[in-house]
């Protein structure tokens, strides 16, 4: 009977320091700003030889939202920075998209989301938005 609590004891220990490798990669983001439609595109391809995913901090989902994003994802248009609303979506596991090399993804922005004022929409933006995208064991599993 006491071997047997002393293997349970140690088998935990063990399986508690099993690490999963990820790895991190700021995929290019292509942008196409579409006034008329009052909203801003971006599509990312994986070049990479591994798939990798994109949390809901790292993608728009399909209301075109970038959780937690007022201080990573701004319009800046006429030398004025117009952050993007704030939205905390929770802890959503398997929410975001995976992409298998090769395949692309394309997502939009609201200006809407940015509080763009209307006399800005038809001039020149710059997104600031860089997406971290991680590559590691079970990410294959994807959508794209």
């Amino acid at each position: 009977m006491r071997w047997k609590y002393v293997a349970i004891s140690l088998a935990v220990p063990l399986g508690a320091c099993s690490t999963t490798q990820i790895a991190y990669h700021a995929p290019r983001v292509a942008v196409i700003d579409a006034p008329a439609e009052g909203r801003v595109y971006v599509a990312i391809a994986n070049d990479t030889s591994k798939p990798f995913c994109l949390d809901v901090a790292n993608w728009p989902d399909e209301a075109g939202t970038v959780d937690s994003a007022s201080d990573r994802v701004a319009l800046i248009v006429d030398g004025q920075r117009f952050p993007m609303a704030g939205l905390n979506a929770g802890y959503c596991p398997g929410c975001g998209i995976g992409l298998k090399p090769g395949a692309s993804a394309r997502a939009f922005l609201n200006y809407a989301d940015f509080a763009l004022p209307t006399e800005l929409k038809n001039l020149p933006k710059q997104l600031i938005f860089q997406p971290v995208a991680a590559s590691y064991r079970g990410c294959g599993r994807s959508r794209k």
